[in-house]
């Protein structure tokens, strides 16, 4: 069977990454929605170029920690790391928790379920 990936040490953390941006871009435009809160808005509360806004938001350019934590505070929203440990070879679970409200928590591992993304 012919596979498109071949999986050696550039290739995996490639995927590492790639799996990160995506669901980091997710959780900013899940937490957009629910606030209902376009990218124009958004781009006007952080000060920021509309376009470059939505080149990190697809993927195209890269964002810092600082700039994702400035578009979660305008979206009223968190994400929490203290609890994230690495994915390790025996493949324990990546935790990381989003904290949008309250009573509202959503688990990294359920937003790439969602995704359809395989650990």
């Amino acid at each position: 069977m012919t596979t498109w990936f071949e999986s050696n040490p550039k290739s995996e953390a490639m995927l590492a990454e790639e799996r990160l941006i995506l669901s980091t871009t997710e959780l900013v435009h899940n937490a957009m929605e629910r606030r209902n809160m376009s990218q124009a808005e958004l781009a006007q509360r952080l000060g920021v170029d509309p376009d470059l806004l939505r080149r990190q938001l697809a993927g195209e350019c890269d964002m810092t920690v600082r700039s994702l934590a400035a578009m979660l505070h305008q979206l009223n929203a968190a994400m929490n790391l203290d609890d994230a440990f690495a994915q390790y070879a025996d493949e324990s679970l990546l935790l990381a928790r989003v904290f949008t409200d309250a009573d509202v928590r959503h688990d990294l591992d359920d937003v790439l379920t969602e995704l359809g993304v395989d650990e």
